[in-house]
């Protein structure tokens, strides 16, 4: 038995999409399959809630809700340099990044102490190779557990 629907479902139900923060963002057009590009600010104007979006193609409107992900810290690989002696701590495990600090695991050796000045290098994941920097200090040391500061806030896109 097939059932017809005389209304269009893409008004009536809304097209659940999750979003990665800090990633790019197409959405395709349920009808036309066109896709378009969101606007970081778009997604933030969106985020948790429901809206109507229209197709600039095929002009039909849908409703659409977003939900933002976090960003997986463990994709993301940095490595700490020490200033005064220059050593480098790379087995390093991300807990939390925002433009004004640094939370991470030290999982080998530690030599770090509140107020010590280090440098946060941050690997490009696609190459692997280095990428931004930014200078910060230890606000926090609990065992491996670290916290850091930012000198200027940095962009984690």
């Amino acid at each position: 038995m097939a059932i017809h629907f005389t209304e269009d479902l893409t008004k009536l139900v809304p097209l659940k999409v999750s979003v990665v923060s800090g990633e790019k963002t197409v959405f395709t057009c349920p009808c036309c399959k066109k896709k378009f590009p969101l606007s970081s600010s778009m997604v933030k104007r969106l985020s948790g809630k429901g809206c109507e979006l229209t197709c600039h193609l095929c002009e039909k409107r849908f409703l659409v809700q977003v939900e933002v992900k976090p960003r997986r810290m463990e994709t993301l690989q940095v490595s700490i340099t020490d200033i005064s002696n220059n050593q480098t701590f790379k087995n390093i495990s991300v807990q939390q990044l925002t433009p004004n600090c640094i939370d991470f695991i030290c999982k080998g050796q530690q030599c770090l102490s509140k107020g010590q000045k280090v440098q946060v290098n941050f690997i490009d994941p696609q190459t692997g190779r280095p990428g931004n920097k930014s200078k910060a200090v230890v606000q926090l040391v609990r065992g491996k557990y670290v916290s850091c500061h930012f000198v200027e806030p940095v962009d984690i896109k």
